[in-house]
C-alpha cells in the first residue's frame, strides 16, 4: 500500500472512531448510520492502487450509503427513539385539570384544535367526545394524550 492509501484509511478510521464515541455518548444511530457508511470506503483505501482521484470517491461512496441508510432506517422504516423523560413527562398530564385558553370542537370529523397552558407550555387539545364543542375558559381534564395531540373532557 502506498502513503495515500494510508493516509486515507487513517482519517477513515478516525471518522469511524468519532462516530463511535459520538454513539456511545448519544444513541441517535447517527454515530452506527456513519460508521457503516464509511465500511466500504476503507475497503477502496486498503485494496485500490492510490490515484489522485480515490479520496473523492471514498467521500462520495460514503455520503451517498449515509444518506440512503438514514433514508431507509429513519423514513421508510419509521424507525425513530422517544425519549423515556419525554414519554414520562407527557403520562404525568393525563387526569391534569386546567382552563381552556382557547376554544376547540368536533364535529363530524372537522377538529378546530383548543389549546390548554400548564407549566408556561402550550398544548393542542381536541375533545375526547365527537360533535363537541368546549369553550373558551372551560374548566377540562386530560383524557388521553396521542402524539402531540391531548384529548380532553369538560368538567
Amino acid at each position: 500500500m502506498e502513503i495515500g492509501n494510508w493516509v486515507s484509511l487513517g482519517i477513515i478510521l478516525f471518522a469511524m472512531l468519532v462516530s463511535l464515541i459520538v454513539e456511545i455518548a448519544m444513541p441517535a444511530a447517527f454515530g452506527i448510520t456513519t460508521i457503516v457508511s464509511l465500511i466500504p470506503s476503507a475497503f477502496i483505501a486498503g485494496f485500490v492502487q492510490f490515484q489522485w482521484w480515490l479520496p473523492i470517491v471514498e467521500i462520495g461512496v460514503a455520503i451517498i450509503l449515509w444518506i440512503f441508510i438514514y433514508f431507509m432506517m429513519f423514513k421508510v422504516l419509521k424507525i425513530k427513539r422517544i425519549s423515556k423523560n419525554k414519554t414520562d413527562y407527557l403520562d404525568k398530564l393525563k387526569d391534569t385539570v386546567t382552563v381552556l385558553t382557547k376554544s376547540t370542537s368536533n364535529y363530524n370529523g372537522k377538529n378546530v384544535f383548543g389549546e390548554i397552558k400548564i407549566d408556561d407550555k402550550t398544548y393542542l387539545v381536541l375533545p375526547i367526545d365527537e360533535q363537541t364543542t368546549i369553550n373558551l375558559n372551560t374548566t377540562v381534564k386530560i383524557i388521553d394524550i396521542k402524539g402531540s395531540i391531548c384529548y380532553i373532557r369538560e368538567i
